[in-house]
């Protein structure tokens, strides 16, 4: 934030004032200061924007006794109902909310947070200006995460009279990414004069532009510069706007660019240097993963940035994937390539390859070699987000079955458990036929299948445990008794009785070594909310609990006690997606 000097703030205020008054402006003598918006943007400016059409939107005024409910999922939607917030002191969602974390790796706790973020639940009807403080809130953490869609329709919901200084930054920057510059210069017009920033003014001096204003722009530039601000890549785009050529626009660097300069950059169609992924923020990667006229090598690792910050839809990021120009010969191969590529150009072609697999057994050895590649790096939850729909039409077959392991792991880290309980089923009748390797492999899923209900309650016994224990003998001694320790608390958490005698193995350094579980505000706060009903309280502490690692890197007491409170409050799908995470991580 640039401030004015005093000596501006007459110049700014006369500005502003033309703004409001577009008649005025355009009688106004020679030389007084001109509108920067063209008379009909001012005009419409001064009426307010139409909000009947807003569904999910009920805005109230912020006094003891109303409520607002505003977002763009319900229950029928994906999202929570109005009970979200319910018995829950509105301070503690105020306190909460900024604390959660961006999981990274871990699509189960995205979807959650999103829907948390999204969902049109209301505070109680005496939050009062809290309302305001969680708005921000959510719009700024979805900023966070670049998930461009989902603070541009959020923050299009936001009524005036609920609108700070930080909305409405928010909600210029969604208007200029989405280029609706009408828009985002009204909203300019507005705030040139109640804010000492220099960012409304630049601003300002682009929509001046755009219209073809060049003495408003002239004068724009010249306050800018007694400001001493310093943007030479902004004014360069600036000039080019008011002196269009034939020639490209070549700029030295577009690193760390605001979404101003980034919008007025696609604007002008200028070359995007090679530095435009550099420091870019999460927002400003989101457009830049759907710029047509960025390389699409770059297009694909911005994609896959937001995608981990949890940002970009599944439906949007196969889309991105897809427009990969690979050939024929390419995806054929894309087992043996991808592991030469760059991160993202590999996720692309291993996404294209299963897709375009001809038949069932050819897509199925495609997911084996993703997987190999995805297990690697620590990525399967993020390409079982990429190509659960795809491997969901792969149908069990003596051909296919040699990958029913990682299908069935894809399938569950997806929170696809009918798909996959297919899987096990067709596993176990092929062990049951006396196959060696398919009995092997249906021990080893076993407890992925009952964590993620891929497998009906009756599969769990003592004498199965015990089975699958045995099975784990080879491994080195303390990853076999970590894996025991997360699987043991999972599944009590879950509700399944893990017998005294198989505790009774873990008696030595790995339980001694556990994290008890913490006297820290926020997990016992977690389990009070899960105990008292507290939905939307739950998942927000849930998260928090979980930090930035997730699920792969939550001590197993935590992660245990994350799932019982998320099943506690009527959430078990999510808890056992999060779980599977959780053992996925750790070998499983």
């Amino acid at each position: 934030m640039t401030p004015f000097p005093s000596r501006l703030r007459a110049a700014l205020s006369a500005l502003a004032f033309t703004l409001a008054l577009p008649a005025l402006a355009q009688e106004a003598p020679p030389g007084a200061p001109r509108s920067i918006l063209p008379p009909a943007l001012a005009e419409d400016a001064a009426s307010p924007a139409d909000s009947g059409s807003r569904p999910l939107v009920e805005t109230g005024s912020l006094t003891q006794g109303s409520a607002v409910r505003l977002g763009i999922l319900d229950a029928g939607s994906g999202g929570f109902d109005d009970t979200l917030w319910r018995d829950t002191p509105p301070a503690t969602v105020t306190t909460l909310l900024p604390n959660l974390p961006i999981a990274q790796g871990s699509p189960a706790l995205h979807d959650l947070n999103r829907r948390l973020l999204l969902s049109a639940a209301p505070l109680t009807p005496q939050a009062g200006d809290a309302e305001r403080t969680v708005i921000a809130a959510r719009l700024r953490l979805l900023a966070a995460r670049g998930d461009l869609g989902g603070l541009t329709a959020l923050a299009g919901r936001v009524g005036r009279e609920l609108e700070d200084d930080e909305m409405v930054r928010l909600k210029t920057t969604a208007l200029l990414l989405g280029e609706d510059f009408e828009e985002a210069c009204i909203t300019a017009s507005d705030q040139v004069g109640r804010t000492a920033d220099a960012e409304w003014l630049k601003l300002l001096a682009f929509c001046r532009a755009l219209s073809g204003d060049r003495a408003g722009a002239a004068l724009a530039i010249e306050l800018l510069q007694e400001t001493a601000v310093d943007d030479p890549t902004f004014y360069q785009l600036l000039n080019a706007r008011l002196q269009p050529s034939d020639a490209l626009v070549k700029l030295k660097s577009l690193r760390s660019a605001s979404p101003l300069v980034l919008a007025m950059a696609l604007e002008q169609g200028a070359a995007l240097p090679e530095d435009t992924l550099d420091d870019a923020a999460p927002l400003v990667l989101a457009k830049l993963a759907a710029t047509p006229a960025l390389a699409i090598e770059k297009r694909l690792q911005a994609a896959r940035a937001v995608a981990e910050l949890g940002g970009m839809p599944a439906d949007r990021l196969r889309e991105i994937y897809a427009a990969a120009p690979f050939s024929k010969l390419d995806r054929i191969g894309a087992a043996l390539i991808a592991a030469e590529l760059p991160p993202a150009l590999a996720d692309a072609l291993l996404y294209q390859g299963i897709v375009a697999a001809n038949n069932g057994a050819e897509r199925a050895r495609m997911v084996q070699a993703a997987s190999l590649l995805a297990a690697s790096q620590r990525a399967l939850p993020a390409l079982a987000y990429l190509v659960a729909d795809a491997v969901a039409e792969i149908a069990p077959t003596p051909e296919t079955l040699p990958a029913a392991a990682d299908i069935t792991r894809l399938l569950l880290l997806a929170g696809r458990s009918q798909e996959a309980a297919l899987w096990y089923a067709a596993l176990r009748a092929t062990a049951s036929g006396g196959d060696g390797k398919a009995t092997a492999t249906l021990i080893d899923l076993w407890p992925l299948a009952i964590v993620g209900a891929a497998a009906d309650a009756a599969s769990f016994s003592p004498e199965i445990l015990d089975l699958w224990r045995q099975n784990r003998q080879a491994l080195d001694e303390d990853a076999r008794r970590q894996q025991e320790l997360t699987l043991f608390t999972l599944l009590e958490a879950l509700g399944y009785a893990v017998p005294e005698i198989a505790w009774a193995g873990l008696s030595g350094d790995a339980a001694a070594r556990a994290e008890a579980p913490p006297s820290d505000p926020i997990w016992t706060g977690m389990i009070e909310a899960a105990a008292g009903g507290r939905v939307g309280e739950t998942v927000l502490s849930a998260a928090i609990v979980c930090a930035k690692g997730g699920p792969a890197a939550t001590p197993p007491l935590l992660m245990a006690s994350v799932v019982r409170a998320l099943k506690d409050v009527g959430l078990e799908a999510d808890a056992r997606r999060l779980a599977i995470e959780a053992l996925v991580a750790r070998g499983f």
